[in-house]
């Protein structure tokens, strides 16, 4: 598939969603429409969106390019909000961060894929990568997603985030 075709593929996610609001919203404030974008382990269909071994092969640099296109087009087509999901290592939520400082009238939240209940899944501490995270203004949230569920609860409780 081209750039150009993905790129129309992403945008008309949006316009869906946008159109549904319309149809079905109620009120002023209807539901919020966000961009999802995943992590660049899943565009490899190797599982490495669970551990973040693609990584060490790549710098933040390339990071934020393979997520530059997404971002451009979910924002064009009128995303209220970005959702930086499944994020297995710390560089790619430097990458995130970095990238967003690109787009400062974008707003995201960014959940992690996790190892265990201390860590995300390259290894690096919870704690660490929402020091990361919270480096940006514009993350709105953290969370952790495609993990078992009994990771789910206890990074939420480290004394690092309390």
């Amino acid at each position: 598939m081209s750039a150009e075709r993905a790129r129309e593929l992403l945008m008309s996610g949006v316009h869906l969603a946008r159109e549904a609001v319309k149809k079905f919203g109620s009120g002023n404030t209807g539901p919020l429409v966000p961009g999802s974008i995943g992590s660049y382990g899943a565009y490899l269909h190797d599982t490495s969106e669970y551990t973040g071994t693609f990584a060490e092969k790549m710098t933040v640099e390339e990071l934020k390019d393979w997520h530059r296109p997404q971002v451009e087009g979910l924002s064009a087509a009128g995303a209220d909000l970005l959702a930086f999901e499944t994020i297995p290592s710390i560089k790619e939520v430097k990458a995130v961060v970095e990238l967003l400082a690109e787009f400062p009238d974008s707003s995201a939240w960014l959940s992690f894929s996790c190892k265990d209940e201390k860590h995300i899944s390259d290894g690096s501490t919870f704690a660490e990568a929402v020091e990361v995270a919270s480096r940006s203004a514009q993350l709105l949230a953290v969370g952790v997603n495609c993990c078992s569920p009994t990771v789910v609860e206890p990074p939420w409780t480290l004394p690092a985030l309390s």
